[in-house]
């Protein structure tokens, strides 16, 4: 209890949004990440998921844990949507027909590693923050 008393104090004095119930404590972030510190068992558990509606996402809400399942799948059926019209054309595939198919591909590669790292390293900062608060 004294550890989740030290959390509840560190979150207070920097204005964090949280809430508590029981043994958990939720944090919501300005990013679009929330926080769940269970002090259940005498161990302290930190997971996070992601708020629907963002970047990465879309409008589906998931546990941080998954989110790189969802972006690769995502990817896979960006290479059918893209590249399937390139493989069943009859006859010669010009150079920009392959271009115009790979730009979607490559954009959205580009886009979701930006973000995906982006909130990857507030996570873990976050994270750092958190354990660093409840020691």
């Amino acid at each position: 209890m004294e550890k989740k008393l030290q959390l509840i104090e560190n979150l207070n004095k920097y204005n964090e949004a949280f809430s508590e119930k029981e043994n958990i404590i939720t944090i919501k972030t300005v990013e679009p990440l929330i926080f769940n510190v269970n002090f259940s068992n005498n161990k302290i558990e930190i997971s996070a998921e992601i708020k629907g509606y963002n970047v990465l996402t879309g409008i589906f809400g998931l546990n941080f844990e998954k989110v790189l399942g969802y972006i690769l799948t995502i990817f896979i059926l960006f290479m059918i949507i893209f590249l399937f019209p390139l493989l069943t054309q009859v006859g010669d595939v010009g150079n920009a027909q392959v271009i115009i198919a790979l730009i979607p591909i490559i954009t959205y590669v580009g886009w979701t590693c930006f973000y995906y790292l982006n909130y990857r390293f507030k996570y873990e900062n976050y994270k750092t923050r958190i354990i660093g608060w409840t020691k």
